[in-house]
Parts: C-alpha cells; structure tokens; sequence
C-alpha cells in the first residue's frame, strides 16, 4: 500500500504501514468508532486530536487489540491483523502507551527494560540464568535508558518514579521492543509543567530520527503544531478531516467540532 507524504510542493510516494478500512466499534446502540479509513505513510508523526469523548483512545484499543472491532478491518505491514491478540501485534512491532503509565512497579527500571528487550530475544526462554550473564543485553539497556534519561534511575523501583520518569520508562519499553509503531496516548497528561519539556525532547528526538512511525493522541495544541506531518481529527468517532497542522486548525469542520474553535488556541 502507497500513500503521500510531504510538505509544501514536494510529494512523494512511501509505504504505509499501518492501514483501517471500515474500521467501527460499537456499545450497545452507540457507535464509538464509526466507520474510519485511515492510512499511515511509514516514519510519519500524526497527531490524532478531537474534543473528549471523540473516540480517539477507543481507536487505538482497536489499533494495539484492546478491543475488537464490530466491522471493519486492519493491517499491519500489509499483513491483516484485525483479529490478532495484543501481545501477538506488540511482537510484530505494534507498541503501545496508556494514559496511565503501563509498567511493573515491583521491579526497578533497568529490570523492566532489560524484560521487554529480552521479550525480542532468543534468550527470552532461559529464566534461570543470572541477567548479569547477558552482557549484550545489559548494554542495549543502559543505552535505552540514556536516551529516555532514566540511568541515573536503573535501580529505583519503578513505582518510586515521578509521573513523568514513568512515561519515559513506558517509552523506553517500546524502544526495548524495537517497536516499528508507537502509539502515544497523551504522553504529557498528568505531568508537572517542570516534567512536560523532557518528555518533549525525548519525543522530539524519536520524530527526527524518522526510524519509526508515531500516532500522537495530544491536547496540547502547540505541541501537535510542532511536532506532527499530519493531524487527524475524530469527533463522534467518526473521521472528519486529516491533513498539514496548519491547514487543520483552520479548517472551519474542525473548529465547530471543538465547540468554539480553535484558530485563536493555535495562534496563541
């Protein structure tokens, strides 16, 4: 599958990597994802924005296998994993955050991490040998966690973190799982306004390398601004517009979505 990316005049043809067709949710009577067509160009960063209770993080159960669709379908690498479980999609490169930090608390930070690279491992099965004994796994560790900024941290128990250390520890997870997609469910929400910059860089840097495809789910309108290729907007779990930031906090569908706009919000 091909779809277009770029800015201004240069458009280019790149793979997708994640494609929807149909794709629909429903509880009871209320449909919470309505029937969304959506393709993701490989090494993109799109934001997915909508007002609460647009369906947005409903959508990404349905990307990660949280939930099941009532119709509709998914693929993955133009493989088709619409009924596969999560841990099957997180083998495969699916790699998700939650609103609320998804770590284990009783271990410290460089055990979780050194758990999720060792999940990609051969030396997953062999639980009985001392983890200090996997040296090359040791050193991916340590690097991943320089990159998040968490080594100072590698024996601190994870439930001992700030909100934030445990974001980035969610996020160093992913890299421990070489996830090929990151889907990011408001990273920054929760944080203390000292803690929201260094989540920032680090997924700043993570954009600028374009070595893996991120979904955003942001309120922070200047940081979709800043950050993304593509916004997509959701409301009533339906996809209304999708297209360049600028062009989306303009777009008039959009701001009647929001109940009030949000030209004046991106302007600020």
């Amino acid at each position: 599958m091909l779809s277009q990316q770029g800015r201004g005049d240069e458009v280019t043809q790149v793979a997708s990597i994640l494609c929807t067709e149909g794709l629909s949710v429903a509880f009871g009577g209320h449909l919470a994802v309505d029937d969304v067509d959506f393709e993701v160009p490989e090494h993109a960063f799109i934001s997915i924005i909508g007002p609460n209770g647009a369906g947005k993080t409903t959508f990404f159960n349905l990307l990660s296998g949280q939930l099941k669709p009532t119709k509709g379908r998914i693929w993955f690498r133009g493989a088709e994993i619409t009924h596969l479980p999560p841990e099957h999609r997180a083998m495969l490169g699916v790699g998700r955050s939650f609103q609320i930090a998804n770590i284990l608390p009783n271990l410290t930070t460089f055990e979780n991490v050194r758990l999720a690279v060792q999940a990609k491992r051969p030396e997953r099965f062999r639980f009985f040998r001392h983890h200090r004994s996997f040296s090359s796994l040791n050193d991916r560790v340590a690097e991943i966690l320089g990159r998040v900024s968490l080594w100072h941290k590698r024996e601190a128990l994870a439930r001992y973190l700030t909100h934030g250390e445990k974001r980035k520890l969610e996020i160093a997870m992913l890299l421990a799982m070489d996830s090929a997609l990151f889907l990011l469910d408001e990273p920054t929400a929760g944080m203390s306004v000292e803690e929201v910059p260094q989540i920032l860089d680090v997924i700043s840097a993570l954009r600028d390398e374009r070595k893996r495809t991120i979904l955003l789910i942001e309120h922070k309108v200047d940081m979709v601004l800043n950050l993304s290729d593509t916004v997509a907007v959701l409301h009533q779990g339906r996809l209304i517009a999708q297209g360049p930031p600028q062009a989306i906090m303009q777009n008039e569908l959009v701001q009647t979505a929001y109940l009030g706009g949000l030209g004046h919000v991106g302007a600020s």
